[in-house]
Formats: C-alpha cells, sequence, structure tokens
C-alpha cells in the first residue's frame, strides 16, 4: 500500500511540475564582473500563440533588455527594451534572448537574479485561460572588480625645459611626438621586431636612457625613455606602450573604422558576424517595417539605414557605415523577402451576388407578367378600362319628365315612354361598348332591366288605382315618390357598373 502511495506521489509531482514549469529562464553562469556583457534565454513548449508576454526585471547590478526571439515569433507594435508582447508559432523551443550587463560594481562578491514578471502565455484556439508564471534564473554571480587606477610611479614633471627633448621619433613607430605628452599606446605588425629612436634634447647637458625590451615580443611591450639633467637631481620619462601583432593580424586604427560591433533586428535572428555584409530575413505579409539597431566598433563612426519602411518581397535594407577621418565606407545590405499576401475575393463574391439578384429580379418580372396575363381577373379589370374608354352617358340626351297627366292612359304612356327612354340609353352605352363586355357587365344591365320593369309595374298599378281624371299637385308628387326609390335602384346598379374602374367614373 505505501509503495502505491509512493508512485502515485511521485507522479503528481511529475504531472505538477510539467504543467506549471513549462517555461524557464537560464543565464551563462559564468562569473561577471562590472561592465561584462552576458546573455539569457526564456525557453519551453513551442505552440501557436496568440499572446507571449511579460516584463524583464534583474537586481540593481544588471541592467536587461529583449535582444531577439526565435524566428515565426512576431514582435507586436507595444513591445519595448523591457517588455516582451508576441505572437505566432516559434521554429525553436529558445524562444527569447536577453542580453544583460553588469552595470554596478558591487563591495563583495555576490549574486544577481535575472526575473521574468507577468510571463503570460496562451494558444490559439485553446479554451483554458491565460496563464501567468513568474520565471527566474539560477543566480548569477558577480565579482567585485578593483577598478582604482594604478598607482604611476614614474616621473612626469616635465616643467623643467632641460628634462624635455626636441624630438623623439622611431621609423618603426606610427606616432606624432610632443615633447608636452609623456605617454603613448602604438601597435605595429609580426614582421617588426626590434624599436629605434632618434632624438635631440633641449640642453645638450642633459642625458638620455632606455629602459625596456626594444626587442619586441608579440603582445604588450613597455619602453621607458628617461632624461635626467646636468647635475642629476630631476628627472622625466618618457613611456612607450608597443603592442606587437600576432602573424596575420592588422593594425587597427579607430578612427579608420567603419564596421559595426553588433546589429540587431528586434523579432528576428539574422546571425550577424563582424566578417559578414549579407543577410537575409522573411517577414509575414502583415509586416511593413522593422526596426534595426546597430553599435559601431567606434563610438565616433556615422551609421545610416535605408529602406525599413513599406517593405515588399525582394526589397533591400542598406546599412551603411563611415569612419570618423571620413576615409572608409562599409555596407550590409539585408535582404528581405516576405509571404504573399492572402487573396480577396470579397469583391468578386459581391459583384456576383449583385449580378444573381439582378437576373433573379429580370425572371420574377417576367413569370409574374406571364401570371398576369392568364389571370381572369386580371383580364376583367382590363376589359372594363376599355370599355371607360367608350362613350360617356349624356344626361342632357335624357328628355325631362311630364309631370302633367290628364288620364290613366296619359300617365302610364308619359311613365313608359320616360322607362323606356332609360332603358334604350342603358342599352345604347352597353351596345358601344359590348366588343369585350364581360359577364359581370352583362348581369348589371340585366339587373338594370328588370328595375325598369318593376317601375312599369308599379306605374301601371297607380295608372290601375287613379281615377280617369286630371291629377292635382299633390297626386303627381306622389307618383314620383313611388318612382323616386326605383330610379334610386337603377342609379345604384349604374354605379356598380362604374366602380368596376376606380380611375374613372361614368356620369349619370
Amino acid at each position: 500500500m505505501k509503495r502505491y502511495l509512493g508512485l502515485l506521489a511521485v507522479l503528481l509531482v511529475v504531472i505538477v511540475y510539467s504543467d506549471t514549469f513549462a517555461y524557464e529562464l537560464s543565464c551563462d553562469n559564468t562569473t561577471h564582473q562590472v561592465g561584462d556583457v552576458f546573455s539569457c534565454k526564456i525557453s519551453g513548449n513551442i505552440g501557436t500563440f496568440d499572446k507571449l508576454s511579460g516584463t524583464i526585471t534583474s537586481d540593481d547590478f544588471l541592467a536587461c533588455t529583449r535582444a531577439n526571439v526565435s524566428p515565426g515569433l512576431e514582435v507586436l507594435t507595444d513591445s519595448t527594451e523591457s517588455y516582451f508582447n508576441l505572437s505566432g508559432i516559434p521554429t525553436s523551443s529558445e524562444l527569447i534572448f536577453l542580453t544583460c550587463k553588469v552595470i554596478k560594481n558591487p563591495d563583495t562578491d555576490a549574486n544577481a537574479i535575472v526575473s521574468i514578471e507577468d510571463f503570460t502565455y496562451h494558444e490559439v484556439g485553446s479554451t483554458q485561460d491565460e496563464k501567468k508564471e513568474i520565471l527566474r534564473s539560477d543566480y548569477v554571480k558577480i565579482t567585485h572588480k578593483d577598478d582604482s587606477e594604478p598607482v604611476d610611479t614614474k616621473p612626469r614633471d616635465i616643467s623643467d625645459p632641460s628634462l624635455r627633448p626636441r624630438k623623439l621619433t622611431s621609423n618603426e613607430l606610427n606616432i606624432t611626438f610632443s615633447q608636452f605628452i609623456t605617454e603613448y599606446s602604438v601597435e605595429v605588425l609580426f614582421d617588426v621586431e626590434e624599436v629605434k629612436f632618434d632624438y635631440e634634447l633641449n640642453d645638450p647637458t642633459s642625458s638620455l636612457r632606455i629602459e625596456g625590451p626594444t626587442k619586441l615580443q608579440v603582445g604588450n611591450n613597455t619602453i621607458d625613455i628617461y632624461i635626467t639633467n646636468a647635475d642629476g637631481s630631476k628627472e622625466a620619462c618618457y613611456t612607450f606602450n608597443v603592442l606587437r601583432l600576432a602573424r596575420g593580424e592588422e593594425i587597427y586604427y579607430p578612427e579608420s573604422d567603419s564596421t559595426l560591433k553588433s546589429m540587431v533586428i528586434p523579432g528576428y535572428s539574422i546571425g550577424f558576424d563582424v566578417n559578414k555584409f549579407d543577410y537575409k530575413i522573411h517577414l509575414t505579409n502583415k509586416v511593413s517595417s522593422i526596426n534595426i539597431n546597430t553599435v559601431p566598433n567606434y563610438e565616433k563612426a556615422t551609421v545610416s539605414i535605408s529602406g525599413t519602411d513599406n517593405l515588399k518581397n525582394g526589397d533591400v535594407i542598406v546599412v551603411e557605415v563611415k569612419s570618423a577621418d571620413e576615409t572608409n565606407v562599409t555596407t550590409y545590405k539585408i535582404n528581405v523577402t516576405k509571404d504573399a499576401p492572402k487573396k480577396d475575393y470579397s469583391t468578386i463574391i459581391i459583384a456576383v451576388v449583385l449580378c444573381i439578384a439582378f437576373i433573379g429580379t429580370i425572371i420574377m418580372f417576367i413569370l409574374t407578367s406571364q401570371r398576369n396575363k392568364k389571370d381572369p381577373l386580371l383580364s376583367i379589370k382590363t376589359n372594363k378600362r376599355k370599355i371607360n374608354k367608350g362613350s360617356k352617358f349624356n344626361v342632357a340626351s335624357v328628355p325631362p319628365a311630364d309631370t302633367t297627366i290628364t288620364t290613366n292612359g296619359g300617365v302610364g304612356e308619359q311613365n313608359q315612354e320616360g322607362s323606356t327612354q332609360v332603358a334604350n340609353q342603358v342599352n345604347s352605352i352597353n351596345q358601344t361598348n359590348s366588343v369585350n363586355t364581360t359577364t359581370e357587365v352583362n348581369s348589371a344591365s340585366t339587373n338594370i332591366n328588370n328595375e325598369m320593369q318593376n317601375t312599369n309595374g308599379v306605374e301601371q298599378q297607380v295608372n290601375s288605382q287613379v281615377p280617369n281624371t286630371n291629377l292635382n299637385a299633390n297626386q303627381t308628387q306622389g307618383i314620383e315618390q313611388i318612382n323616386q326609390p326605383n330610379n334610386i335602384n337603377i342609379q345604384a346598379q349604374q354605379s356598380n357598373i362604374n366602380n368596376l374602374d376606380n380611375n374613372q367614373n361614368i356620369n349619370q
């Protein structure tokens, strides 16, 4: 039982460790002193990151900044030297590189730590929240450096003219001598094996002696020249520090140096080398410009950079370094390659959709027109329009009714004649427009005829009841009131015909 519990505990520790410590920060574990520069790196699992960020911190003895990132990671715009915010797919487990410099000399040997505060990462498509950690490096050992200036015990007082040479030269040394400067440093090639001096003193009574190796060894050689006055009470020393180079090495003239000590492109690795002058860099399609940080070997040299904006595939970035004395110019070239832009089909898709919609609209219009031609109701309305375009009913053509009726026969004849004229007028209208008259019009006309027959029946009934005498005004008014409802029915039926077309009305 205890064995199983032990195995379970070990397994749990392994799982927790692998999840919690997925990334680590490591630094160069050598011993450093003030002024030294060393590197650190963040390494861990490779993934497709939409966020990989953190803040670089360190002890007071150090100053650390982001130097480079793994190819495939893109440095976002809000990144700084002490804060990084990245995204992309790294090609190496070594994700981020830092450069640290010892900026403070400890009183005694000390240990320093580099940290990444709020180290945050999240992978594309992950359902989990962002994970945060604090990364700390192992201890970086910093030793105390004795930076006190060495005490120069050699006599340097040249206020007495008798202690100064008027001339002091050497054919092997490339120097410009001045009697008021007492120290010189110079380099010579490997081929120079011995140094000889030629001199003249201001005071012929003074003496000159040389101490040190005039036959040079490879490396540093210190030659001191002492001048003593006539009585030997005073002397002054002129020192020449001669560096003999190894075979194949060349003399370094700082003012003529037009080379770089370092060249860094944040977010990209170009593998800078002092003897390499052509480089390549691959950018994603979204990147249009980059920053380049350079440090010349001689601080007074000037550096100019062109072609870092609006980058396209095949562009060349030129870094030009000019020496301080303007005698030399060195050119570094960075060839740019970029991913092809993704094709945008949105314009084509919109055009196709609009074209389909336009064609569909035309098709719907044609189908609707054909369907309307077969619609009987629409045919009725069309025919009615044709009817209404015929002659309108002329009310003035109807003769006025005779209100004086003398006999029963006379009343019947007058009413019969008026009714007959109305019927004839309606029939005349129907006959004029009967070419394409529909069933509904015929039915309405039939109703009108029926109403007129009913009117005639009423008139005949009135005639049978009225005596064979002249009617007075009251009786005539009674007959008109009997006929009025029937005339109203006739007008209503005629109005129904007119209402078949709302745009035109037939005047009665």
